[in-house]
């Protein structure tokens, strides 16, 4: 098990502390956390039209929506190549990390 604070990539808000955990080599691969607080994609998705698709990531505690993005790995064969992770992310927003203390 791995924990990763993560803050908006745009505005650099604290968002949530994610939760990694799986096999021991994959949580520790070279991964990346991109991930946009709810003004910050609200106020992107107003300027541009963005096709790509969005993934909402909720909190595992509360169940409230904290972001859009997520995980991704890359892969060792094709660096150039990102895929979903061999492992589980389980993010836990500010608030329910500072109120519930895990240790």
């Amino acid at each position: 098990m791995k924990e990763q604070d993560c803050s908006c990539q745009t505005c650099g808000k604290e968002l949530a502390t994610l939760i990694l955990h799986g096999p021991e080599e994959a949580v520790h691969s070279q991964y990346q956390v991109s991930m946009n607080c709810l003004d910050c994609e609200a106020a992107s998705v107003a300027v541009t039209e963005n096709t790509r698709q969005k993934f909402s990531v909720d909190c595992d505690c509360c169940r409230r929506k904290i972001a859009f993005g997520g995980v991704k790995v890359q892969l060792h064969e094709d660096p150039s190549r990102w895929v979903e992770p061999s492992f589980g992310v389980e993010p836990v927003c500010v608030n329910c990390r500072d109120k519930y203390g895990f240790c």
